[in-house]
């Protein structure tokens, strides 16, 4: 738990680390099974990336940032999944070099001896909407690829067509967007290299089709309303603003029913909620939960 984050911090020789990490993960773990990350836990494993030298252990700590509350238009879904290659690789650049989140040398890759595909399992059916491609970028050159899906493996659909780009490759890499689409599958065939036959993917990102991209907690500090009034001071505010561990702080309606309204700001894809009531004399609460697109249509 904590204990360990704080060992990290030492081990990087950054006693500050040590505590921000620590305090980052206890804030997490102690709000349940799926880690509701504020901004400040967020900057706190995020330094712990930068500074680490393993790149095993960066790569894991960039992907709990880019993890979270389901595949929102900033989440890279293809990080560390299950990839599949239709050829040979050349020498150790094998195919899960493609999506390690490892895109800063351009060296260091999947390469592929000819043109080849890769296949990357999600793991489970997301909904999609856009890719980036890196692929080596010394020497002026240009790669040409398509990109498809599939929700079984076996019936593809053509998302991205760049078989006939010219541009060259850059490290900021070949971003396409395109309609969402519901896939489990998603294929990179690569077509052809400028400079020579092989080709060389040094990264393949692919990210969810709605949404602001945030990941975590979405309700925290976002406008609320409640009804009925509110007890004292104990304002609808206090049940968003990332707060958990005292009981006797947050909203504290005066009645029942009561109601609370969180209004994201744009259309998000949601997957878990969690509340925490006032707790520590054996009570306990009844409740629902209920979303809309538009303030007027409410589904359980």
């Amino acid at each position: 738990g904590a204990g360990a984050w704080r060992a990290l911090g030492i081990l990087l020789g950054d006693p500050p680390l040590a505590d921000a990490a620590a305090t980052a993960l206890a804030a997490a773990v102690t709000k349940g099974p799926r880690p509701v990350l504020t901004e400040a836990n967020r900057a706190a494993i995020a330094k712990a990336a930068d500074v680490a030298t393993d790149q095993a252990l960066a790569t894991r700590l960039r992907g709990l940032l880019e993890g979270g509350a389901g595949a929102g238009a900033g989440v890279n879904v293809a990080l560390n999944a299950d990839v599949f290659e239709s050829g040979d690789h050349e020498g150790g650049n094998v195919p899960e070099f493609a999506v390690d989140g490892a895109k800063d040398d351009p060296g260091f890759g999947w390469w592929a001896d000819g043109a080849a595909s890769l296949t990357v399992n999600l793991g489970e059916e997301q909904r999609i909407s856009r890719t980036v491609l890196y692929t080596y970028w010394v020497g002026n050159r240009y790669y040409q690829y398509t990109v498809e899906v599939s929700l079984d493996n076996r019936n593809w659909s053509q998302v991205v067509d760049r078989s006939t780009n010219t541009t060259p490759s850059t490290p900021a890499g070949d971003e396409v967007t395109f309609e969402p689409v519901d896939a489990q599958f998603v294929r990179l065939n690569m077509l052809h290299n400028s400079a020579n036959p092989s080709m060389h993917v040094v990264e393949f990102e692919v990210y969810g089709g709605s949404g602001s991209g945030a990941t975590g907690n979405l309700a925290e500090g976002k406008p609320v309303t409640g009804t009925p009034e509110q007890e004292g001071t104990n304002a609808p505010e206090g049940a968003v603003d990332g707060l958990v561990d005292n009981p006797g702080v947050g909203w504290h309606a005066h009645g029942t029913p009561a109601t609370l309204t969180v209004d994201l700001g744009v259309p998000e894809r949601i997957d878990t909620t969690q509340t925490f009531f006032f707790y520590g004399d054996g009570r306990h609460y009844a409740w629902r939960v209920e979303v809309s697109q538009d303030g007027n249509e409410w589904t359980i």
